[in-house]
């Protein structure tokens, strides 16, 4: 299934049915995570993620 990114591009989404093996699953789940580590530092949004204790 096919979903619209941050940069207004089209990107690849994980909608349970399409993914019907757990090595399919954990390998789309990795490269999100890769995906996501490339982005780049925003300081501003970590910072509004923080929660106060």
């Amino acid at each position: 299934m096919e979903r619209v990114g941050r940069d207004g591009e089209r990107i690849e989404a994980w909608c349970g049915i399409d993914r019907l093996s757990l090595a399919s699953v954990l390998d789309f789940i990795q490269r999100d995570i890769d995906a996501h580590r490339e982005l780049p530092f925003d300081e501003d949004r970590e910072r509004a993620r923080l929660m106060p204790v």
